[in-house]
């Protein structure tokens, strides 16, 4: 097996992508049956208790967004 070969072999066995979902949560206010969260993070219908992720986020940014 050549160097090529092994390198190639090995890089299909370690190299994996990651799937960070963006914009999955909807955002609005208690009124709108389909939002998770208000403008602010807060979870709608469950008191304190915030989000900080990207799952929230509207718009793809620029920038990666890593697992939070």
């Amino acid at each position: 097996m050549s160097k090529d070969d092994a390198l190639e072999q090995f890089i299909r066995r370690a190299v994996f992508g990651v799937w960070q979902p963006l914009g999955a949560r909807r955002i609005g206010d208690a009124s709108d049956p389909q939002a998770v969260v208000d403008p602010v993070g807060n979870v709608i219908g469950i008191g304190n208790i915030d989000v900080a992720d990207v799952s929230g986020m509207p718009r793809l940014p620029t920038a990666t967004c890593p697992p939070s």
